[in-house]
């Protein structure tokens, strides 16, 4: 096969869109950028794992190693780039393990999945969420913060530079826990009026400030929680078209900074000290389900939920 050609396998699957290609697509790419809708004919890519951070996205990506040769940690490089790696630098694909991926929590954010959806639309975003108030924790807890909570609760309405909704470009705040304008900044819901008000209309950049970024992918949901469900990796196994059951009995935990420093005593968010602080995050967690539940899960355009028949069910 000539470099700019590709031999392609299809693998037998209820869609039947799994497309292996070798060796690297070079007819994809001009002056090293891949061209638009460069999956047209078949994918090139199969799944980024896009987010959102400390909901279970290491885990996540330990299990697709079993299916696709990925690197375990994160790769947040351009869509141009992180093909071209792929097919050339990554261990290449066979049998066992026919797909290709990536993860890189940070891609929910920000415009990073805009390339994506303008060159690989076919190639399908999964993405976790949390109860945000178990989220905050398990982030303040793997960077060690000293810092005061209160200190998460500032904005970037009037604190720059921003990050991640984040001002002083901090890595987690309040703010980031929001994952349902995340969700609904991808586009796959109508975005009107009665569901703008579960979108934090209260804040400076919610509600009716949303903006959708029309992203073409398809979406996987799934909660944290469900990364012991057998039924989530069936659906997953549906979703990337993977020709069987993927195992996953891998379980990874980032620790961060704790792990090294002895000393630190690690925050528990549930004790009485923190209730004014529990109740900053409280509506985001009720906002996100009613939100999920009610427009994401019934409305959503090509998003599947991991066991739909039973996410909203509690």
């Amino acid at each position: 096969v000539s470099d700019d050609e590709t031999e392609t396998v299809a693998a037998t699957t209820p869609h039947n869109t799994t497309q292996v290609h070798r060796p690297y697509p070079a007819h994809l790419f001009v002056n090293k950028q891949l061209i638009a809708d460069a999956d047209e004919h078949g994918k090139v890519f199969d799944f980024v794992v896009a987010g959102h951070p400390k909901c279970g996205s290491t885990t996540m990506i330990a299990n697709l190693g079993y299916v696709a040769p990925v690197p375990p940690e994160d790769v947040c490089t351009p869509v141009h780039n992180s093909v071209w790696y792929a097919y050339i630098n990554w261990p290449d694909v066979n049998e066992t393990r026919p797909l290709r991926g990536l993860k890189c929590p940070a891609f929910i954010d920000g415009e990073w999945l805009l390339e994506w959806s303008k060159h690989v639309p076919r190639t399908g975003i999964i993405l976790g969420i949390r109860h945000p108030v178990l989220w905050f924790q398990s982030f303040y807890n793997m960077l060690n913060s000293a810092l005061p909570v209160s200190d998460y609760t500032e904005t970037c309405e009037n604190s720059l530079p921003c990050k991640n909704s984040c001002p002083k470009n901090r890595l987690f705040c309040t703010h980031r826990a929001r994952f349902h304008l995340a969700l609904a900044r991808l586009g796959k819901t109508p975005l009107g009026g009665a569901e703008r008000s579960l979108l934090a209309p209260g804040d400076f950049d919610g509600g009716k400030e949303v903006k959708s970024r029309h992203i073409r992918n398809p979406v996987f949901l799934y909660e944290q929680t469900q990364l012991d469900d057998d039924q989530l990796w069936e659906d997953l196994a549906i979703f990337i078209s993977y020709p069987g059951k993927i195992p996953h009995d891998r379980k990874h935990l980032s620790h961060g900074n704790t792990s090294r420093n002895r000393n630190y005593k690690k925050f528990d968010i549930c004790k009485p000290l923190h209730d004014n602080f529990r109740k900053e995050l409280m509506p985001y967690a009720w906002q996100m389900s009613r939100w999920i539940c009610d427009y994401m899960v019934p409305l959503g355009k090509d998003v599947h939920i991991a066991s739909g028949d039973r996410f909203c069910s509690n």
